[in-house]
């Protein structure tokens, strides 16, 4: 009997012995990293941040490629932040982390994920601003497209504010200013921007001043003929103060003006209109006791037609 309780007591020591040593060598799976945030984020790099998880000897990070549509570890480190400088403007990254622990020279890793961080860049500085078309309404600016943008920003500098006023978006590299005031300086600044969800915009770019033209006069022509008299006329030009009419003197051989005006007609009658004059018009426009003036029109030669003859014998 005493031997037979001996045994037993063996028996059951040696099983503890197996299930205890077995247990020394199951890995047990360290806990998550609970929170993965952004410190900072810009062209230079994205620096990431995340809370201890107790027990863990270190942490891969995983960045999510794009391209490939899948995950890939990006770093395996001891600490608590990483940098990830191979980054470029105007692009979206996804971030996330898992900890891990050496059991045995096995590294076993965190059951899940950490949260995921998403970080939209903002695209460079918009560079080469410049004016390709002036008129004396419209300006229209182009510029160089900037890497990764969704789309650009066009600024108008309110000089009364002291500040850039949002004129419109557009996802192209150039746009066309309308509706502007003959002969006036007008500064423009472009921003580009990125949107996935939020939106990050670029610095401005280089300021751009550019100047209208003033309006020419377009459709001067011969526009009534009287035995006595006949008209001059031409199309109004926007944004104008009025109009200066030149007639050529055949004695002198100068121009000289005829009239200012701001009327689209001119009429000559009686003796003078007899005589057939070379007459030209072009636009002004008057600020501040300043005169700027447009191109001038083609010629016109301005005659009066005599009256049928009558009673002829």
């Amino acid at each position: 009997m005493k031997k037979l309780f001996k045994g037993i007591i063996a028996l059951i020591m040696s099983v503890l012995m197996i299930a205890s040593a077995g247990s020394a060598v199951i890995p047990v799976a360290v806990g998550n990293v609970k929170t993965l945030s952004v410190q900072s984020s810009s062209a230079s790099g994205i620096a990431l941040k995340w809370t201890k998880t107790s027990g863990a000897d270190g942490y891969r990070i995983f960045r999510y490629v794009l391209s490939e549509k899948k995950w890939k570890a990006l770093k395996t480190t001891r600490s608590l932040k990483y940098t990830d400088t191979a980054v470029n403007s105007g692009e979206v990254y996804y971030y996330r982390v898992k900890a891990y622990e050496k059991v045995n020279g096995k590294t076993v890793f965190s059951k899940k994920y950490s949260n995921t961080v998403k970080i939209v860049l903002a695209p460079d500085k918009v560079t080469g601003l410049s004016a390709t078309k002036v008129t004396g309404t419209d300006i229209t600016l182009k510029w160089n497209k900037s890497r990764g943008a969704t789309g650009y920003v066009v600024y108008l500098y309110d000089n009364s504010a002291k500040k850039y006023v949002k004129l419109g978006t557009t996802a192209n590299s150039t746009i066309t200013v309308a509706q502007l005031q003959s002969g006036e300086s007008y500064t423009f600044a472009i921003r580009a921007y990125k949107k996935s969800g939020a939106t990050r915009y670029s610095p401005y770019s280089s300021k751009l001043t550019v100047k209208t033209k003033i309006a020419d006069v377009n459709g001067f022509r011969l526009s009534g003929c009287t035995a006595s008299s006949y008209t001059l006329s031409w199309q109004a030009a926007a944004g104008v103060t009025g109009y200066q009419l030149a007639a050529y003197n055949e004695s002198t051989k100068e121009w000289k003006t005829a009239a200012f005006t701001t009327k689209t007609t001119y009429t000559v009658s009686g003796s003078q209109a007899m005589t057939p004059t070379k007459y030209r018009v072009r636009t002004y426009l008057s600020k501040n006791g300043s005169y700027t003036y447009g191109n001038y029109s083609a010629t016109v030669v301005g005659a009066c037609v005599p009256g049928v003859p009558t009673n002829l014998q």
